[in-house]
C-alpha cells in the first residue's frame, strides 16, 4: 500500500513531465555541449541540477503520501529498505531499528556547501535515490506531527470536493 499511495501520489501531482524532463536533459545537454564548444553544456548542467533536486523533493513528497495511504511507518520504513536493495528475508526488527537510528542521524538541512555538492553529484546517477535520505525526511515529517494531524483530521473529503479535484485530470492525457 506504501507503494500504491506513493505512486498515485506522483500521477497526480503530474510529476511525470518533470521526470522526462529529468531525464531526457542529459542527452540534449550533451548534444548542445558538442554543437557550441561546451558553452550549452554549462548551461544545461545547472539546469539538470535543479531538475534532480526537485526530482529528490518530488520523491519525499510521494513518499509522505506513501505513508498516508499505508498509515504504518513500519511498512513505509520496510518497503525504503528493500528500495534499497536488501531482500525481504534479511530485513527484521533489528534492520528496522538501525536504518532508522541511520536515518535519523542523517541530516540534509544542516551540511556545509562541499558536503551538499558532495551529495547532491552522487544521486545524478541514481534510479532509486538514497533510501537513507528519504526514509530520514520521512522521520522528520513525522516527528514535526504533521503526518499525525493529517491521520486526526476531523475534515472528510466530501463528494464535492473530490469531484472537483478530478475536473482538470484527464486519466490518459495526464501521463
Amino acid at each position: 500500500s506504501f507503494i500504491f499511495g506513493h505512486e498515485l501520489a506522483r500521477i497526480k501531482s503530474s510529476h511525470l513531465l518533470y521526470h522526462q524532463t529529468a531525464a531526457v536533459l542529459p542527452v540534449i545537454g550533451t548534444l548542445l555541449s558538442n554543437t557550441t564548444l561546451g558553452l550549452g553544456g554549462l548551461a544545461t548542467s545547472g539546469m539538470q541540477i535543479a531538475l534532480l533536486n526537485w526530482v529528490m523533493m518530488a520523491k519525499f513528497t510521494a513518499d509522505r503520501a506513501g505513508l498516508l495511504a499505508c498509515q504504518e511507518e513500519e511498512v513505509a520504513l520496510r518497503t525504503l529498505i528493500k528500495l534499497a536493495g536488501l531482500p525481504e528475508k534479511h530485513i527484521n526488527a533489528g534492520v528496522i531499528a538501525d536504518f532508522m537510528a541511520q536515518a535519523r542521524e542523517f541530516e540534509t538541512q544542516n551540511f556545509n556547501s562541499l558536503d551538499k555538492v558532495t551529495r547532491t553529484l552522487s544521486y545524478l546517477d541514481q534510479l532509486f535515490a538514497w533510501a537513507i535520505m528519504r526514509a530520514s525526511e520521512l522521520l522528520k515529517w513525522i516527528d514535526s506531527g504533521e503526518y499525525a494531524a493529517l491521520i486526526q483530521s476531523p475534515q472528510p473529503m466530501s463528494n464535492d470536493d473530490a469531484s472537483e479535484g478530478t475536473k482538470d485530470w484527464d486519466f490518459l492525457g495526464d501521463w
